[in-house]
C-alpha cells in the first residue's frame, strides 16, 4: 500500500525518494 504523501506529481517514488523530499 503507497501512502497518499508517498505519490508527489502522480508519481510513485520510494521510501528513499520521499524521505529526500520531505528533507
Amino acid at each position: 500500500m503507497i501512502a497518499p504523501h508517498y505519490v508527489l506529481g502522480g508519481k510513485k517514488m520510494k521510501e528513499e525518494e520521499v524521505v529526500s523530499t520531505r528533507l
